[in-house]
């Protein structure tokens, strides 16, 4: 007699990889009481806060939000896509982006890099690059 074994090829657990995985959407609508274009230089503004790749041009309209986070063990992984319509016909902006976390006990270490595409009502373009190495120990 032959005695026949049988292999099974290696297969993608799509059950394990959603139990890993967390996506999030987000909407956000802003409403002004006057002319937010009034308010000042917006883009030295976000520079001076820290808050963007580059600054913003001028105040958003309206912001859409995706991300999606992977959890393997002790390392996540997070991708996000935003775009963002500013005020009047001002422009647009598009921001994507990438961080790995580490957990080590109390310790967490993280890489990180965005990428962001600003075009304004003459459709001209301004580019801006970020990334972040940080650490937290919580006592």
């Amino acid at each position: 007699m032959h005695d026949a074994s049988i292999h099974s090829a290696p297969c993608l657990d799509v059950g394990k990889i959603l139990r890993d995985t967390d996506l999030t959407t987000e909407a956000t609508m802003f409403v002004y009481d006057g002319d937010p274009t009034r308010l000042g230089d917006f883009r030295a503004a976000a520079i001076a806060s820290g808050s963007g790749v580059g600054g913003i041009l001028a105040p958003l309209r309206f912001s859409l939000l995706g991300e999606a986070v992977h959890f393997f063990g002790r390392l996540q992984l997070l991708g996000l896509f935003q775009y963002g319509a500013y005020v009047d016909g001002q422009g647009w902006n598009l921001t994507a982006g990438l961080r790995a976390q580490l957990k080590l006990g109390r310790l967490r270490l993280w890489l990180g890099a965005n990428g962001q595409r600003d075009v304004d009502r003459r459709a001209e373009a301004a580019y801006g690059l970020g990334l972040a190495l940080g650490a937290r120990y919580r006592f």
